[in-house]
């Protein structure tokens, strides 16, 4: 029970009080009980304002960081060679492989595009797989990756840079494929390849243990893709 004094009006004094009034309040536990959950109320809000402000702060850390870490870089580069596969270091003729090169530095996929081919060779480092994708005839050709013969983006990317875009060290190596079943659904496997070879037609692909060959009959049924992504030239026969 609270005492509180109040002054009577007027100057006015009341016969039974000298010179002021008194008002009582009283206190329940229920509204004790009130004022606490009141005060656990205040709490939990501003705990909830604290995390959505601390969520949002590690939301746009995470994109500030995904924005200036992951930077694709797109190179055209050159690779040298003769007709024999051996050293070829004559700068001022004409390159003998010219490729448009595009990866990232989060090793996720690599493009290469060889226009002089009509075809684009696309690298998933994710899932390592590789994909043809033939202009031409407007399919794609899918195999395990050789990671023996391709490097990751970073090397490749900075083997490119330390040589000027120009490998003038070159040779060839000659790989042969064939033809497989369809695929239905390649998203299953690679988000990437599914993403460039949209709408049309995928193959799986086998390569041939030992390099034949290839007799007149066999040309109409073949197709040879050149392309780059290591100190030597490779060139990729695929046939029905």
């Amino acid at each position: 029970m609270v005492k509180i004094g109040v002054q009577s009006p007027l100057g006015l004094h009341s016969e039974k009080k000298d010179e002021s009034s008194e008002v009582l309040i009283c206190t329940t536990p229920y509204s004790q009980d009130l004022q606490a959950k009141q005060k656990r109320c205040n709490l939990c809000c501003l705990s909830f304002t604290l995390v959505i402000v601390l969520s949002g702060l590690v939301l746009a850390s995470y994109f500030i960081y995904r924005y200036y870490s992951v930077v694709s870089w797109v190179m055209v580069c050159e690779l040298h060679y003769d007709d024999e596969g051996n050293a070829y270091y004559a700068l001022r003729s004409e390159p003998k492989m010219q490729e448009i090169v595009k990866f990232d530095s989060d090793d996720d996929y690599e493009l290469i595009d060889n226009e002089s081919d009509n075809a684009m060779v696309i690298h998933d480092f994710q899932k390592t797989l590789t994909a043809y994708l033939d202009y031409t005839v407007d399919e794609c050709y899918i195999t395990p990756m050789n990671t023996q013969t391709v490097m990751p983006p970073n090397a490749f990317h900075d083997l490119l840079v330390e040589n000027g875009m120009s490998l003038t060290d070159g040779h060839i190596v000659k790989e042969e494929f064939t033809i497989g079943d369809e695929v239905d659904d390649i998203a299953e496997h690679s988000v990437t390849i599914s993403y460039f070879c949209n709408e049309k037609k995928k193959f799986y692909m086998k390569q041939r243990s030992t390099i034949h060959r290839i007799d007149k009959r066999e040309v109409n049924n073949c197709r040879t893709i050149r392309h780059f992504e290591n100190t030597f030239g490779v060139e990729t026969t695929i046939c029905r």
